[in-house]
């Protein structure tokens, strides 16, 4: 099954998310910051990470950096979910590692429609269906 990890400080946007990738078929887990978002991401291996940027403490940046950073986490594709949409905040995301940059408000298909291409890129690469 194919395993999400949500990461925002907002529980609206979490709650909406979950419930909609839920209820297409998804695996999903949370995160409410970036410390735990880390800790999660690293016991839970999740095939992909939405991301927020504007957190407190460790904003999505940190996050993303760290999730690079560490070996176990080095290959998650990580997709920038954010109210941002400077292209300074575009240009940092990619730097840090972020596979995609998505502004708010969203269109819930075309984010879904990028999750699945992951999908299917992770699925070519190792041969097998989630």
């Amino acid at each position: 099954m194919r395993k999400l990890l949500l990461v925002d400080d907002e529980p609206d946007v979490v709650k909406f998310l979950k419930l909609r990738f839920e209820s297409k078929g998804y695996a999903v887990v949370t995160a409410g910051n970036g410390p735990q978002a880390l800790q999660v991401a690293e016991s839970e291996l999740p095939d992909v990470i939405i991301l927020d940027i504007l957190m407190p403490g460790m904003d999505g940046f940190e996050v993303c950096e760290h999730l690079k950073n560490k070996e176990k986490t080095a290959d998650i594709p990580v997709v920038m979910l954010t109210c941002l949409t400077d292209e300074k905040s575009k240009t940092k995301s990619k730097e840090v590692g972020a596979a995609e940059f998505i502004s708010k408000p969203f269109d819930f298909v075309k984010l879904e429609g990028v999750i699945n291409d992951h999908f299917k890129k992770l699925e070519e690469e190792t041969g097998k269906k989630k």
